[in-house]
């Protein structure tokens, strides 16, 4: 799908837009509130001035100012600088301003520190977001592969984060096999969270379960109809046509009028999708002489 905004950071909307979990389910608020007092704790024993600039980035970024939470996380990498859960939200939150190459060197930096599932996928999230327009680096998406793989293979208390990433990654790129192995963990560990039916959903498309399809939009909208408005508006308005035609006949079949609506345009989507293909091929190229 088009970059929604990154999906690490689409977690913070998970936790205002999701139904409290069952407790068999996962709890995204509970476990991010688990983990800043462990981080405060932490680093309350190795700096408590470090401690004081986390306490203020996390409610910079509960009053929606990414760009002072940076500079809060930032402030704690003065003091703290092998403190990696700063660098990785300090990556997310400069993916999500736009800042893709100090974004990247701080997620890298994360990875090397700490090596874990949350570390890892916020890497995939910014090497899977296109640095020029549309157009992906063929070592980016073979990068945010790899990493998609390395997570599904691991277990952890953040593994609902890595499994959202991954199928963020194989809906950015078209794997949908990729996708169908991140689905199915996905949807045992958090049903409740309208991305995780968005996910289910779009890999029932793929498998050919129009039903199962139909099933689950009608109980995305009941436990988040705000939120997958949103994506609705979202495949809309940016993917490329050729690539989601399927997924868009498939979610338009559930709607009134929906399947006339589709085949009359179907055929225009087509070609229009060809034509912005095209243009996007030779604006890549053009790049790519511009950088060697």
């Amino acid at each position: 799908m088009c970059r929604l905004p990154t999906v690490l950071a689409l977690g913070l909307l998970v936790l205002v837009a999701a139904p409290r979990p069952t407790r068999a389910e996962f709890d995204p608020a509970a476990f991010v509130a688990q983990l800043n007092a462990g981080y405060l704790k932490d680093l309350e024993a190795r700096d408590p001035v470090a401690a004081q600039d986390f306490r203020a980035a996390v409610a910079a970024r509960r009053a929606g100012d990414e760009r002072a939470a940076v500079a809060r996380y930032q402030a704690v990498l003065d003091r703290v600088p092998d403190f990696a859960p700063a660098l990785r939200r300090s990556c997310e939150y400069l993916q999500d301003l736009g800042e893709q190459a100090r974004a990247r060197r701080d997620c890298e930096q994360a990875v090397k520190l700490a090596p874990n599932i949350s570390n890892e996928a916020a890497l995939a999230n910014v090497v899977a977001t296109p640095t020029h327009g549309d157009w992906y680096r063929a070592r980016d998406r073979d990068e945010a592969v790899a990493l998609s793989n390395k997570i599904l293979a691991q277990r952890g208390p953040d593994r609902f984060y890595g499994l959202l990433a991954v199928s963020g990654v194989a809906d950015d790129f078209g794997y949908w096999k990729l996708l169908h192995r991140a689905v199915p963990p996905l949807a045992r560990l958090a049903p409740q969270v309208p991305m995780v039916a968005y996910y289910v959903t779009l890999d029932d498309i793929h498998q050919g379960d129009r039903a199962a399809a139909r099933r689950e939009i009608g109980r995305t909208r009941a436990i988040g109809p705000g939120y997958f408005a949103q994506l609705h508006r979202d495949l809309w308005q940016y993917e490329p046509v050729t690539e989601r035609l399927t997924d868009l006949q498939g979610l338009l079949f559930t709607y009134p009028h929906g399947p006339d609506f589709v085949w009359a345009v179907s055929g225009l989507f087509v070609l229009l999708g060809i034509a912005r293909k095209r243009r996007k091929a030779r604006e890549g190229q053009a790049a790519a002489g511009r950088t060697q």
